[in-house]
This record gives structure tokens, C-alpha cells and sequence, in this order.
């Protein structure tokens, strides 16, 4: 039988090989080859596809009819276990590289940074959690983008800055490799706008290859103008990894099956340019963190050195497109500064090519009108993912780049700084002039009001849980599966209770005989104040349905009493309602992420997956139930003076009324990116941080004046 041939495939391959073969590259490097492996998912075994790599030459990569070099080093995006280094899985997996004779860089992904967070490792292997090297003319860049004790990827500010430093040592017409677990796409980050932002930042430089993980596919996924590939997995469905190899300025990249002797899978051909590709675009107005109360946001941007004609000029502010009209070299729009609810935005704008080529630049502002309105925004030099503690005079809280913030509570500057040696997740508790909190060095802090260290006590693993006091006893846990008393005064050891079986992220809840809390086991436990004696414990509600039960522990929310209950949900967002006393559960309810207490304790509020807000009593009874924009992310609903607080996990704040649910006022708080923490208040005023490295003090409109 005849075959029709493709002319046109054809003919545009014998344009690509010609000019692979014929053009003078622009870029002279020598030749070079990695590995790109990804998602072993230790303790799974990941053994056999290393073992081939420990053993690996040149390799023939068939689709290109060419034969790479043997590997100079190892790039992993990801994923290097299942559960985090639960049950030696972490040791498993460097085992497995014992026989690797070259350098491997590592990264972490979603498994490595949800159950527990091991950019302490990483720190340890690397120098820090985002990291750079140069090799034969080429420069390579490693990105944290795993959540923090979270799912969600999220590309912490620190790691922004850095990396903008990082890049001013690098010549534009150096090639650049970057790579992190998790694709840029718009189904898990908080929205585009957060990876829109390492974009702008490379751009001007000549990126040739972006490299991801988490998908286990082997493909090509051009970004916005990116050539990205993910890494397939050394695990399933085809375990495998890629081979890039650098010969004559031209990147190859193939995917080489486990068992097989040849890279067999083509993924991507280049050229290595010898600069970025990308025309240079300028948003006039609005500049970075501008900030309009009334009249018109005036929308001006220039663009250059494109070598297409642009057709059209549009823009986004949030996700409401507009119009760009050009005029004299720039192109214009303005519109009402009333016409944007209140707080933070991102604009982004969009110009498109004769070709139908889009260039992108994005920038954040924010608007200030009508009856509630920031009363200050600071930043700090890293995300902030815990709740700020608040006192008469301050406002503490930690960020990702190690260090504990004091500002002013009336103008939000900064007065001091207190570094350690990782990342502070967790909400600071304030007694008297001592301020006490955790960090990811798996140091435990007792630091004065004053910004000077009063005495540290070392745990085993990352202190993440925010800490509670009762008495002369400071307690928290660790995620070396232990949960801590200790003398407040002297950070002496009282006792410690090691029956937990895995991390300890959340903020236990305490009365004067016994504090609760819930760990990555799949139990919620009740411990004697006094003495750290188990009094009971009891799996969690999906837990007890089986499946992967750790997974889904009540363990990153902390739990509430109430009425002789205890109130928790877990991970797969089932409330659990269980007799304090007991351990027994007595009542449970599904789509709820988080527990807040009311104020005078004889009700809870539940923060819904639905999007709701709702009140129950300690029966469990509904008292109301209002939409507030909930989701998934597991934070505490607050009251303070009869106001009960919640945040949308991109940044949503409201405000209702704690009697009948009714909303007092909202206010943006980020420009479309994660809030992790509880909303605080203190005299009227709240206080949200957000996973931008803001910090705002938002008031709202007075107790009554409902928003329409």
C-alpha cells in the first residue's frame, strides 16, 4: 500500500537540519552532556533507573542521530520522596546516588515540602534552598518552588531577590538553565502572576532551557516564550530520565526508559542563541507598588528592540481585560481608580506580533478608596506564611528568609530584625517582653522585645509549630516528631512526649490540665500539661477510612475546645468533633479546612471548602452560614470584639459580624497570591501577611456600616 508523504513536515525538516548543520552558532561552549531525573519517590524504588545512571557513558540519542557525551553531573527537580524523610526515606534515597561519581543538584518538590519541609537538607547539600553554578561557559539556577508544610507551590520572595542578585554576575549573552519542581501553569500556583514574576525577572537574560518535574511526562511545554521540559519520573509510569546534551550550540534533549540503551523519546532541538529572544517592555504607570486613592490609574507601557510589527496592545488588571490605544511611541488607557475594590492588583500587559508572537510584563499596585483602606504595608525580605502576633505597641511576625520582624504597630516600620538559620513559618507568641517562636534550623527561640536573644534550644528537626503558653511552660512541636515543655524563663527541657509518629506542624490548643494538637501520623493526642503523660489519642476522621491515611492527618490545622469537645479538621477536609475527655469521636462534618474559636468559647467557626463561613455550637448545630470566598487552605477564622476575620487563600480579607454572619467590610490584601496565615485584630484593626512578603493593617469600616 502507498503512503502519503508530508511534504511540508518534510520540507521543514531539511530547513531545520540544514541550518543545524550550516549556521555558525552564536554561542562557542564546549560540548557538554547532564541528566535531567526527576520524581523518585523514595522509599519506592527509584534504585534501578539511578543504578543506570551511576553506570552511564556517551549514549546514543536516536531521534537526533547523534551520540552525547558522558554526563558531567545530575540535575533532580523533585520529588526525591514520597512522605518526606518519614521512615529513613530520605537516607533511602541518597543511597541510592552512593555510586554516582558526579555532582547531583537537587530540588525539592510537593512531597518533599508538605508533610515535612526539607529545605533543611537542602541548605545542608547546596549552601541554601536557591542556589546557582556555572559550567563550561553556562550558568545553572536552582528555585525552591514546593510549599512550605504545604501542597502548593508557591516562588518565595527571598528567593526573588536572590535571584535578581544572582543574575547581575551574568553576562546577557551567557546561556541560563533553570530549573524547580513544579511547571509553570495556572492549575496549582495561586495564579499566574506568581511565576509572571521570576519571568519578568529573566527575561532580559538568554534562559535556553527551563527544567520542571511533578508531571512524570516527558515533554516539551514552551512558556510564555520558555522552552520548558519536565523529567518524566525514575519511578512510573515509565521510569526513565532525560539526557541534554550540549554539542556544536545545539541543545538536544531525549528521554532515555529505564532498561533501554538508547534515548529514544525526542523532547526538544535548539539552537543556543547568543541572547534572550525577548523585546524589552516598560509599564510607565503603573509603577511597582504605586498606590491611587481617587481619579484615574493611568495605564502607559513602551515596548523594543521587537523585530515583528505589533498588531495589538491589550491589558489585564486581575482578570478584567482592556485596551491599549498607541500614541507616540507608547501605548495608553486609563480607567477609575473606583472601578477596582479596594487593595492589591496585578496588571499585566499584552502585546502580539504580526506573527502572532504575545510578550508579556506584569507589575503590582494598589488602590485606596472608599471606606476601608490600608493604614500601612510593609514588606519583608522574605514570604510571610504565619500569623502576626500583635501587641500594644508592635506587631512580630517571621518570614521565609530566616528572620523575626518587629514594626511599629502604628506605621508599620521596621525596628528590628532577628536572623536565624531558616525559614519562620510559624505565629510568634509574645509574654511579657519575651517573644517565643520556632524556625526551619530546628532551633526553638526565646528573644526579647528589644531584638536580643535571650536563650535557643535545639530540636532535632524544623520548629514550625506556633507556640502556646500555660503557666511557667512554653509548648510546641517539632517536626522531629516530638512536641516540647519548656520552662519559659530558662528554655530549660521540662518534658517532651516522643509518642507521635511523624512531624508536628500546628498551633496546639491548651487549657490548665491538657493541650491538644494533631500530627502527620493520622492522630489528634491530649498530653497532661504537667507532666507530657499520653491521656488519649485518636485517628482522624478520613484517616480512620483507610486508604493512605497519613496523608490526610489532622495535622495542619490546630485544633479547637469547646463545650468539653474537641473541634479538628484534617487534610482531607473532615471535621472530626471528639470528647475532650475520652478521645471517643462523638460527631464529624465534611468540606471543612480550618477551626477558629469564638471569644467567649461556646462556639466554633468553620472555614468551609464550599466557600462558606459558618458558626456552629458546641453540638454541633448551625447557627449561620454566610459565603466569605473560603477555600482550601487550612487557617483559623478569628474573632476579636465581637468581628470574626477569615482570608480567601489569595488574599481576600472580610469581616463579619460574629452575631449574624453579616459582612462588615473586604479588602484585597495581594495581588492574586497565597495567604497562608490567620488574619489577627487588635483595637479595630487587622492584620494579614501574605506569601508576597506583605504585611498589612487594614481598617475597615466601623461595626454596623455593612458594605453593600
Amino acid at each position: 500500500m502507498l503512503r502519503r508523504v508530508n511534504c511540508r513536515s518534510v520540507l521543514m525538516t531539511c530547513v531545520l537540519l540544514f541550518s543545524l548543520a550550516t549556521c555558525a552558532w552564536a554561542i562557542e561552549i564546549p560540548d557538554f552532556t547532564f541528566i535531567h531525573a526527576s520524581d523518585c519517590h523514595a522509599p519506592e524504588n527509584s534504585g534501578p533507573a539511578i543504578a543506570e545512571i551511576a553506570k552511564l557513558g556517551a549514549v546514543e540519542m536516536t531521534p537526533y542521530k547523534t551520540v552525547s557525551l558522558p554526563p558531567s553531573f545530575v540535575i533532580v527537580t523533585g520529588d526525591l520522596t514520597e512522605f518526606g524523610p518519614w521512615n529513613g526515606a530520605l537516607d533511602l534515597y541518597l543511597s541510592w546516588w552512593k555510586d554516582v561519581k558526579i555532582p547531583v543538584y537537587q530540588q525539592s518538590g510537593n512531597h518533599d515540602g508538605t508533610w515535612y519541609c526539607i529545605r533543611r537538607a537542602v541548605r545542608r547539600w547546596h549552601g541554601s534552598h536557591c542556589y546557582s553554578w556555572d559550567y563550561n561557559g553556562c550558568h545553572f539556577i536552582g528555585l525552591d518552588t514546593s510549599g512550605i508544610q504545604d501542597p502548593r507551590p508557591c516562588i518565595t520572595r527571598e528567593q526573588l531577590i536572590w535571584l535578581k542578585e544572582d543574575l547581575k554576575k551574568v553576562s546577557k549573552s551567557t546561556p541560563v538553565f533553570i530549573f524547580f519542581h513544579h511547571p509553570l501553569v495556572p492549575q496549582e500556583f495561586s495564579s499566574t502572576y506568581d511565576w509572571e514574576r521570576l519571568l519578568d525577572i529573566v527575561r532580559p537574560w538568554n534562559v535556553v532551557l527551563m527544567m520542571a518535574g511533578h508531571s512524570h511526562g516527558f515533554n516539551h511545554r514552551p512558556v510564555e516564550g520558555f522552552d520548558l521540559v519536565t523529567g518524566g519520573s525514575t519511578l512510573k509510569p515509565t521510569p526513565g530520565f532525560s539526557i541534554v546534551s550540549i554539542q556544536n550550540g545545539v541543545i538536544r534533549v531525549a528521554y532515555k526508559k529505564t532498561g533501554e540503551p538508547n534515548a529514544s523519546v525526542p523532547i526538544l532541538e535548539k539552537r543556543i542563541p547568543e541572547k534572550s529572544p525577548f523585546p524589552d517592555i516598560e509599564i510607565l504607570e503603573p509603577k511597582e507598588n504605586a498606590v491611587y486613592r481617587s481619579g484615574n490609574v493611568e495605564v502607559v507601557a513602551r515596548i523594543s528592540g521587537n523585530t515583528a510589527r505589533i498588531e495589538e496592545a491589550t491589558y489585564k488588571v486581575d482578570d478584567v481585560p482592556g485596551g491599549l490605544t498607541p500614541e507616540n511611541e507608547q501605548y495608553k488607557d486609563s480607567f477609575p481608580v473606583e472601578s477596582l475594590p479596594a487593595g492589591a492588583h496585578c496588571l499585566r500587559v499584552i502585546f502580539k506580533d504580526e506573527n502572532g508572537v504575545t510578550f508579556r510584563k506584569s507589575v503590582a499596585f494598589y488602590t485606596e478608596s472608599g471606606s476601608t483602606q490600608s493604614v500601612w504595608r510593609s514588606f519583608a525580605g522574605g514570604s510571610c506564611k504565619g500569623t502576626p502576633a500583635i501587641t500594644d505597641d508592635s506587631v512580630y511576625v517571621g518570614a521565609t528568609d530566616g528572620k523575626l520582624y518587629a514594626l511599629d504597630r502604628k506605621d508599620g516600620r521596621v525596628k528590628w530584625t532577628f536572623q536565624t538559620g531558616g525559614e519562620i513559618i510559624c505565629q510568634p507568641l509574645v509574654v511579657g517582653d519575651t517573644i517565643y517562636f520556632g524556625s526551619g534550623d530546628a532551633k526553638f527561640y526565646a528573644v526579647g522585645t528589644d531584638g536580643r536573644r535571650k536563650w535557643d534550644f535545639n530540636t532535632k528537626g524544623p520548629v514550625y509549630s506556633s507556640p502556646v503558653a500555660v503557666g511557667n511552660l512554653v509548648l510546641f512541636g517539632s517536626n522531629d516528631s516530638t512536641f516540647y515543655a519548656l520552662d519559659a524563663a530558662t528554655g530549660k527541657q521540662v518534658w517532651a512526649n516522643e509518642e507521635p509518629g511523624y512531624t508536628i506542624e500546628v498551633k496546639p490548643f491548651v487549657t490548665q490540665d491538657t493541650v491538644y494538637f494533631g500530627a502527620w501520623d493520622t492522630y489528634v493526642y491530649a498530653l497532661d500539661v504537667k507532666t507530657g503523660a499520653l491521656k488519649w489519642k485518636c485517628v482522624g476522621l478520613v484517616s480512620s477510612k483507610g486508604g493512605p491515611a497519613r496523608y490526610y492527618s489532622p495535622a495542619d490545622c490546630g485544633p479547637v475546645v469547646a463545650g468539653g469537645k474537641v473541634f479538628v479538621a484534617d487534610r482531607g477536609y473532615g471535621l472530626a468533633i471528639i470528647d475532650a475527655s475520652t478521645g471517643t469521636i462523638v460527631g464529624s462534618m465534611d468540606k471543612v479546612s480550618g477551626t477558629g474559636i469564638s471569644e467567649d468559647g461556646k462556639a466554633v467557626y468553620l472555614r468551609k471548602t464550599d466557600g462558606n463561613l459558618v458558626k456552629i455550637d458546641t453540638d454541633g448545630k448551625e447557627i449561620w452560614s454566610v459565603p466569605a470566598h473560603l477555600d482550601f487552605i487550612p487557617t483559623a477564622p478569628i474573632e476579636r470584639d465581637g468581628v470574626v476575620y477569615v482570608c480567601s487563600g489569595t488574599g481576600g480579607v472580610e469581616a463579619h459580624d460574629a452575631t449574624d454572619g453579616s459582612l462588615l467590610w473586604s479588602y484585597q490584601a495581594t495581588p492574586q497570591l497565597f495567604v497562608m496565615s490567620s488574619v489577627e485584630a487588635k483595637d479595630g484593626i487587622a492584620y494579614v501577611t501574605g506569601m508576597d512578603g506583605s504585611i498589612t493593617a487594614i481598617k475597615g469600616t466601623p461595626k454596623g456600616a455593612k458594605e453593600q
